[in-house]
């Protein structure tokens, strides 16, 4: 996984470095802001999102690149979120894998080693969890394809 960067880090910008990035910015601005907080969490039922510790990754994945399952567990992190963004007008085909996969539980804290279903990456597409320690168990499976599917992860 290359990671290309911490939004958060846009505060730090001058209005002329802002002005270059205008959709990255309005992007964040939208999932930072008070609506988007309140509707992930009359969704996801977690209580309230303050946005004062708010993170915000962009990831780019190529071919080989993957993650290892694992439960997002960093901090105090309550909601987890992936907006994919591969080319606008290429599908995404599930045979070049990328695939979000969430895994059951043996145990708390164990998953098994099989996948119970994944979402293949489509342009536009949001997918978000709360952060459960030890519950919720998810991977990103190797892409086979040398196409870029960059997400946001918070």
């Amino acid at each position: 996984v290359y990671q290309l960067g911490d939004l958060a880090n846009l505060s730090g910008l001058d209005w002329n470095d802002l002005l270059r990035l205008p959709s990255l910015f309005r992007l964040r601005a939208a999932i930072y802001s008070q609506e988007f907080r309140d509707a992930i969490s009359t969704i996801t039922g977690c209580g309230k999102l303050s946005g004062i510790k708010t993170d915000m990754l962009i990831n780019t994945y190529r071919k080989g690149c993957h993650l290892l399952t694992h439960d997002d567990v960093i901090g105090l992190r309550r909601v987890s979120f992936i907006l994919y963004m591969p080319e606008p007008g290429k599908p995404w085909k599930a045979q070049y894998g990328g695939a979000l996969r969430l895994f059951p539980l043996v145990v708390p804290n164990v998953p098994k080693t099989d996948y119970e279903c994944k979402f293949v990456p489509q342009f536009n597409q949001m997918a978000f969890f709360t952060v459960q320690p030890g519950l919720l168990f998810h991977d990103v499976e190797e892409v086979r394809e040398d196409h870029r599917v960059p997400s946001s992860n918070h």
